[in-house]
């Protein structure tokens, strides 16, 4: 039988965060999403480090977490410190996918005690053109549908690197029937966009942080080219950079074996090399 998570709660005061803990050995991973997406979207990395403890994190307006008046980076910053500080109380490895790449940037400048090393999925400290144009294209897309199949439907047609089961799950668990025969997403609508500003002194809080990285992208994404990919490895020490074929932006979605074993092979050795898509 496969490892499940236990769910944690964890009150923060003005609003509480949902966690799922992977048991494991130590120092943990911990796991956190991009805009509009949710802790579980780590369930098969999870499942393939079955060694190691990995807590995925719903970002407040998330998933099962609460929504929130602010959704600033810093905001975001605040609550995945106090997270690490209540569940774990120790350094951790920080994947971070998109929005979570940022925060887990800015989480390893501003506390590198608690970030032993940093994983980056398909983010940079500035936006090419690529993405932006892809970011207005996003405010667009339908935010309710008539049922699950519909719902994953437009997904599908949204992503063609996922594989089905990938965008079913997805499906699952980001979104739910809000009244009979309405699907919506389960996030706060106001999550949808990043903040103004979220990328502003990144650059600087990328050369900031000293601790080990490894910069992820998909092959095919806007977000994050091979340039920007190139000069984010050069412009700080002990950084590595990977490119994981055949993906997407969800890199980690999109080709889940290469992504679980660019991360594998970059923390055992502390090196990777460019990987093709798995057969």
């Amino acid at each position: 039988m496969p490892r499940e998570p236990s769910r944690v709660r964890v009150d923060l005061g003005p609003l509480a965060l949902e966690v799922l803990d992977w048991p494991g050995s130590l120092p943990p991973v911990l796991a956190l999403h991009g805009l509009a997406g949710n802790a579980r979207e780590w369930d098969r990395m999870a499942r393939a480090f079955d060694d190691l403890r990995v807590l995925a994190v719903d970002l407040r307006g998330h998933g099962s977490s609460d929504w929130a008046d602010s959704y600033a980076v810093d905001a975001y910053v605040h609550d995945v410190e106090d997270v690490v500080e209540r569940v774990h109380s120790g350094p951790v490895v920080v994947v971070g996918h998109s929005l979570g790449g940022i925060v887990g940037m800015t989480l390893g400048a501003r506390r590198p005690d608690l970030v032993d090393r940093l994983v980056v999925v398909d983010i940079g400290p500035e936006l090419p053109a690529s993405a932006v144009a892809q970011m207005v294209a996003r405010r667009d897309r339908p935010t309710a549908f008539d049922g699950a199949e519909t719902a994953f439907d437009a997904l599908r047609a949204a992503n063609p690197f996922a594989p089905d089961d990938v965008i079913r799950d997805r499906v699952a668990h980001g979104f739910v029937e809000s009244s009979p025969g309405s699907w919506t997403w389960r996030h706060d609508p106001l999550v949808q966009v990043l903040q103004a500003g979220a990328l502003d002194g990144l650059w600087e809080t990328w050369r900031g942080s000293t601790s080990p990285a490894l910069v992820v992208r998909g092959e095919h994404s806007p977000y994050l080219t091979s340039e920007l990919m190139r000069r984010m490895v050069a412009a700080r020490p002990h950084a590595a950079g990977v490119t994981i074929r055949g993906a997407g932006h969800n890199a980690h979605t999109d080709r889940p074996d290469a992504f679980h074993t660019a991360i594998e092979t970059w923390l055992g050795t502390g090196a990777t090399e460019e990987l093709a898509p798995p057969r």
